[in-house]
């Protein structure tokens, strides 16, 4: 986890940045596999990367994050693409 800390919100949040040429849903699904084991346990994920946006794999995020799987352990995840 690059960045830890509570949100405006409260929430315990973790924020994993991605410098790479390719994020694809098995690399996010890996983030939030390894960031359910980060203790103190997060909320919130965020994944940041200065990838173009790629509204398919935001849309698949959304999916993952609406899962019960993974609500039970992270309120959300997001990528967050910053140009």
């Amino acid at each position: 986890m690059d960045l830890y800390g509570p949100d405006n919100m409260g929430r315990k949040v973790g924020v994993q940045c991605k410098c790479v040429e390719r994020l694809t849903k098995s690399d996010i699904e890996l983030e939030i596999s390894q960031a359910e084991e980060f203790e103190p346990p997060l909320q919130a994920l965020h994944i940041a990367t200065s990838l173009p946006t790629d509204a398919k794999l935001q849309k698949e995020v959304r999916i993952i994050g609406s899962s019960e799987e993974a609500a039970v352990t992270l309120a959300r995840a997001l990528v967050a693409q910053l140009q």
